[in-house]
């Protein structure tokens, strides 16, 4: 039996049927975000440290490894990562993902505690 014959056999099962796509379509146009660029917050801060002459291995052990240490305390970090150069340490903190935007001052720094 061909899909067409049985629709035209069954023809309240057709309009329920298309009644609720167009039902479905409607609700979802109205909850689709309707800006053209949306706003995506990614809540990360990167820690730019200058030691000027010291090597990788004293800004690891007097720059990096206080801040690491100090952000660790901080309340809802997800990741830190760090680098260290000579004269450079450089550490990203990310923030999870259930941090309320509204603790955030700006996007892209960290939160401020409360």
């Amino acid at each position: 039996m061909h899909i067409s014959e049985s629709i035209f056999k069954r023809k309240a099962v057709f309009y329920f049927l298309l009644v609720c796509i167009v039902v479905g379509g409607v609700l979802s146009f109205r909850s689709i975000s309707k800006l053209e660029d949306p706003e995506v917050v990614i809540i990360q801060a990167r820690v730019v440290t200058i030691y000027p002459g010291a090597s990788a291995h004293e800004v690891e052990l007097q720059v990096t490894d206080v801040l690491e240490n100090e952000l660790n305390t901080l309340s809802d970090v997800n990741v830190i990562l760090s680098k260290s150069e000579d004269n450079v340490s450089m550490i990203t903190v990310e923030l999870e993902n259930t941090v309320p935007q509204k603790r955030c001052s700006n996007v892209g720094s960290l939160c401020a505690e409360k």
